[in-house]
């Protein structure tokens, strides 16, 4: 529900609306040459001292010719001011497709906390678009999101692309992981995963490569 969620302009320009079409939220560009500085703030949301949280969310670019920053933030306290915990960026992306993240943390204290989306892009870029956003437990046995993730296009004209990232060595509070039962690459637009590791060694680099990526935005 795009009502229960506060949308802070700190540019004084447009801002995050609601797309019907889409069904989604979108931040739309100043006109002028302001950079981005637009939040869009979660209603409170009830922690336990102690357990973890993951934050899922879905986000892309209008187009690929004009890349858009985005921030995710977390704050103990309402308003943009109190959003000093970065939990993801996503600086310069240019899928105009979907792309799925999410980002974890551990609350320290029981309360509420807010999750903001801050958008930085640039100025005289496009819109960014936000999806299918979730806050919930999990179990801090989860392995932390994989890092150095890569996609490195073919070259000489072919549509491929190579993908690489490192297998994470410790689960979502920081502990060490003693092994992996598998990893899965996805993309977006295809049920079946492009590739499938069985148990991979922990903090190890993978790669695969996917033959028929999906075609380029605009």
């Amino acid at each position: 529900d795009f009502d229960a969620w506060t949308v802070e302009d700190c540019n004084g320009s447009v801002t995050w609306g609601y797309s019907a079409s889409g069904k989604c939220a979108y931040y739309d560009y100043p006109r002028d040459n302001t950079p981005g500085d637009d939040w869009l703030i979660s209603p409170p949301l009830r922690v336990e001292a102690g357990k973890s949280y993951k934050v899922s969310y879905k986000y892309r670019a209008y187009s690929a010719r004009y890349p858009e920053s985005l921030e995710v933030m977390l704050a103990t306290a309402a308003g943009s001011g109190a959003m000093t915990v970065k939990l993801a960026e996503h600086t310069d992306f240019i899928n105009t497709r979907f792309d799925a993240a999410e980002a974890t943390f551990r609350a320290d204290a029981s309360g509420v906390v807010y999750v903001g989306f801050h958008a930085v892009s640039k100025p005289q870029m496009w819109q960014i678009y936000l999806d299918d956003i979730i806050v919930e437990a999990v179990d801090s046995r989860v392995p932390a999101v994989v890092t150095e993730f890569k996609v490195t296009p073919d070259t000489g004209g072919a549509t491929g692309a190579e993908i690489s990232f490192r297998t994470p060595s410790t689960d979502i509070d920081g502990n060490p992981l003693a092994s992996l039962t598998k990893v899965e690459v996805y993309r977006d637009d295809i049920a079946a995963p492009i590739a499938v590791f069985d148990a991979p060694a922990t903090g190890t680099v993978l790669g695969c490569h996917d033959g028929n990526p999906a075609e380029a935005g605009i």
